[in-house]
């Protein structure tokens, strides 16, 4: 699947056994549904955005266990939520919002690309949060992904941005993973940037030890 010229997908998501989801940045910002592998389009609805480019519009959205998606937005600071025609039904200030997730208490994880991770319960009160940016040990923190554990710990990751004229110290190389206990304790850290076991920038992180269910997912009235 081609994106138009000027235009970008950061993040897609499965609808049911024969439908996607994905947000294309760019002017106008769109979410749009398709059937695959035929690619018919089922539906499109325009976000808000504003000019500038569509590389700073967002990176990641979610769809929620009542069938919503939730808008990590970089443009506006904010995490918002849309039903399946492109309504807005809430929106949180969040400065710098890059990754964000439903937790299984229906309250939201979202992290910024800056080290903070915040918990919003469902009236939008913060309820729990982490910043390692403030942490002296790490250095260049730039999260894109934060995810609930079973254990009620929280995974954190951290880009490093290989286009940076800062290069990786051997010495004492970047951090690209943590994972951090409620009362903010560091439980493991992760750093491999080199060989045999070089894994790169880390621009993602995504657990494996819980199945997905793909016939559960579903985005208003397309199932």
């Amino acid at each position: 699947m081609d994106t138009p010229k000027g235009y970008e997908i950061h993040s897609i998501q499965p609808i049911g056994k024969d439908k996607i989801v994905y947000v294309q940045c760019g002017d106008p910002l769109t979410c749009v549904v398709r059937e695959v592998p035929s690619m018919k389009l089922i539906r499109e609805f325009k976000l808000p955005y504003r000019d500038g480019g569509s590389h700073g519009q967002m990176r990641n959205f979610r769809l929620t266990r009542k069938g919503t998606l939730l808008l990590a937005s970089m443009q506006y600071g904010a995490i918002m939520e849309f039903d399946s025609h492109g309504h807005e039904l809430r929106r949180i200030d969040f400065p710098g919002a890059w990754g964000v997730e439903e937790l299984k208490n229906g309250n939201i994880l979202a992290c910024t690309n800056r080290g903070l991770a915040r918990e919003y319960d469902k009236k939008g009160s913060v309820v729990w949060e982490y910043d390692w940016s403030k942490n002296p040990v790490y250095k260049n923190i730039s999260t894109q992904k934060a995810h609930r554990l079973p254990n009620g710990n929280t995974l954190m990751n951290n880009w490093f941005n290989e286009w940076s004229s800062q290069r990786i110290d051997p010495e004492n190389p970047d951090v690209q993973a943590i994972e951090v206990t409620p009362d903010g304790r560091i439980v493991w850290e992760l750093s491999s940037w080199f060989p045999p076991a070089d894994l790169g920038p880390a621009t993602t992180i995504q657990p494996l030890n819980e199945p997905v269910n793909r016939s559960k997912l579903y985005f208003g009235d397309i199932r």
